[in-house]
């Protein structure tokens, strides 16, 4: 288990601002289903000004004073598999319904790490990249079957089946490794995210 905090409380060297609230915000789906805390996403994008900064001033108080916020429950839920037949578990698809507040912070720590861990991973690594997508590694892999059928070569690829690698992250592990690539602030509110989680099923 992971401890929220790790360091005595103190104010984030760059303070979590209103913009980057608002944000976050915005990037976040209309539609969705909420998490625990039952606040719809539309409730935040279309929110006033005021809103950001309280919620800027409640992420801030957080690393400030070690005030914990009960943001990191998730609701698991089940889904029908489109075209799949109803009745056997294996058609169905879990989901974690999270909390709108937790979808938050996670987007503004993203958006402080991205250019940092960019520079950290590799050129093959597609998924979960602006202006990239896994559909680049299909095409690639396309283009080199094609490639090889008209040159007459035998090539070898290996593939990964990463399906279920997000059940099995070490997360002190990552921590380990985000030590050497980002900044403490970043660092603090991703433990405060990693911490603490725990899925009641609905």
């Amino acid at each position: 288990m992971i401890s929220p905090f790790q360091w005595e409380p103190k104010p984030l060297e760059k303070p979590i601002t209103p913009e980057e609230v608002r944000k976050s915000f915005n990037s976040l789906n209309n539609n969705k289903a909420p998490g625990e805390d039952e606040i719809h996403t539309e409730l935040l994008k279309y929110g006033t000004p005021l809103l950001d900064q309280t919620i800027a001033d409640i992420f801030n108080t957080t690393f400030n004073k070690h005030e914990k916020i009960d943001i990191n429950g998730g609701v698991l839920i089940s889904i029908q598999k489109p075209g799949k037949k109803k009745g056997p578990p294996n058609n169905l698809r879990p989901m974690t319904l999270l909390n709108s507040l937790r979808k938050a912070l996670s987007v503004i720590s993203l958006n402080r790490i991205r250019p940092d861990v960019e520079r950290y991973l590799s050129n093959s690594q597609s998924g979960f990249r602006p202006n990239r997508s896994t559909a680049d590694v299909v095409w690639t892999h396309k283009w080199l079957s094609a490639k090889t059928l008209k040159e007459d070569v035998r090539i070898k690829i290996t593939g990964i089946d990463m399906s279920a690698a997000f059940d099995t992250i070490n997360r002190i592990q990552i921590l380990d490794i985000l030590k050497t690539i980002i900044k403490e602030d970043e660092l603090r509110i991703i433990r405060f995210l990693l911490s603490n989680t725990k899925i009641k099923q609905k």
